[in-house]
């Protein structure tokens, strides 16, 4: 009872007792919890959070119903709560209590008769919102701890939402409730009869979508016009003219209100853009699909697949004859294509096609030799040299069917067991290899 207000009249007891009956559902706390919510000690002389103990008990009351077990409320959880006192978040935990305290202030003089143009209930909704979005601020759970899912960047920003809400979104009460919902007086033994058949048939409004089933089917009508000889109704067909009818005002009851639009026929400009053998989504599929299979076809003509041996701890590849022709070892990428559409290609694994270049992924392989479900792509397994050694394979292109395919193949002899290495990335994208072989051949 020493946190709940002012003694005698318990206002905070009672808010969140009529708070929890419109926003719960019979939710439970546990003792422990309950416990722990009275008896945490703030290490404070002078301040006794009531209103963190209470916006604590509101985010339990209103737990959402994915967090809730058994019946038990598990939005928040001890630790949450005991991480409030601690060193790390007390300053933040007394601002929010001094911040909670004032808008506290604010709703107690609205109730007390002070904001007649705001309404009770409205007041409670507002400052239950701003003790919920508090507390789940303070303890990181903003977006997974509440019904509203919604997180804040500061208390700051709760604060103004809760002003705003309070202020901006409030609904009329009392009298000025009453007041803007009055109609016009009519007289009806004096009223005309369209006006008379509009007040029997409130649904129908000028502009309104309109449909009767037992006499024009699925086809949808807007009320146009109303006058003593009837209503103007209109439907839009795909095709043709307008159809207009006039329905007798007797009859206005058998038609019902819809949401479902008129006819609406798509543009030719509009169709003729997105048919697939022009719209971009299939055409790059298409592309793509050329691309595979020129990829395929440059693998099987050229890619060295015999000889080879693969090793593990480090990732190397080794050929297992000596090869002294140029060109002898050829390796070309295998896995699968996706357009690239940043800026700059990455090297070694970029394709040139339509324009555009590709990218050719490796799949996941059989690295440690013991599934057979994965591939082996020796292209991949070629590692890049240290700066201190000496690439044996060299980086290239070939053209299969419009498709420029990267491929690494050796320049000079090698010899039986030697692991293959590829020069550095940054290297090859400094000297071209042709600057590179005049280089080597200078020195020597």
């Amino acid at each position: 009872m020493k946190f709940s207000g002012h003694a005698g009249s318990f206002p905070i007891l009672h808010f969140l007792s009529n708070f929890s009956k419109v926003h719960s559902s019979s939710m439970l706390l546990g003792e422990d919890m309950m416990t722990q919510i009275a008896t945490m000690d703030f290490k404070s002389s002078t301040n006794m959070y009531p209103m963190t103990r209470a916006a604590i008990w509101l985010t339990l009351l209103t737990c959402p119903k994915n967090h809730e077990r058994d019946g038990f409320a598990r939005n928040l959880i001890r630790s949450d709560i005991e991480r409030l006192r601690q060193a790390a978040c007390l300053p933040m935990t007394t601002k929010a209590e001094q911040m909670l305290q004032d808008a506290w202030g604010i709703h107690q003089s609205i109730h007390a008769g002070q904001g007649k143009h705001i309404d009770g209930h409205h007041v409670d909704n507002c400052f239950g919102r701003l003790c919920i979005r508090t507390i789940l601020h303070l303890c990181n759970k903003a977006k997974t701890g509440s019904r509203e899912c919604k997180e804040f960047a500061s208390l700051e920003a709760i604060v103004e939402a809760f002003s705003t809400e309070l202020y901006k979104d409030s609904p009329a009460s009392g009298a000025e409730a009453s007041k803007s919902d009055e109609k016009p007086m009519v007289d009806v033994l004096s009223a005309k009869p369209h006006v008379v058949a509009l007040l029997q048939n409130a649904h129908m409004t000028m502009g309104g979508r309109y449909t009767n089933s037992k006499e024009h089917g699925s086809m949808v009508f807007i009320l146009q016009s109303v006058s003593d000889d009837g209503a103007c109704m209109r439907h839009t067909p795909f095709f043709g003219d307008s159809i207009d009818i006039s329905v007798p005002l007797e009859s206005l009851k058998k038609w019902r209100s819809t949401k479902t639009p008129m006819p609406k026929l798509c543009d030719v400009t509009m169709v003729t853009t997105c048919m697939p053998n022009v719209h971009p989504a299939f055409v790059e599929e298409h592309q793509r699909a050329m691309v595979t299979v020129a990829l395929h076809a440059v693998h099987k003509k050229h890619s060295s697949t015999s000889s080879l041996a693969f090793g593990q701890f480090p990732p190397s590849l080794m050929t297992m004859v000596t090869c002294k022709k140029k060109a002898g070892i050829k390796l070309t990428p295998m896995g699968n294509i996706s357009k690239h559409k940043a800026e700059g290609a990455p090297k070694g694994t970029a394709l040139e096609a339509f324009g555009s270049h590709w990218v050719v992924s490796p799949p996941k392989q059989n690295t440690l030799f013991e599934d057979e479900k994965h591939p082996l792509v020796p292209y991949f397994w070629v590692r890049a040299c240290a700066s201190d050694a000496q690439p044996n394979m060299s980086f290239s292109t070939i053209v299969q069917d419009g498709v420029t395919v990267p491929m690494l193949y050796n320049e000079e002899p090698i010899e039986k067991h030697e692991v293959l290495l590829h020069p550095r990335m940054e290297e090859t994208m400094q000297e071209p290899p042709k600057k590179k072989a005049k280089a080597k051949a200078k020195a020597n």
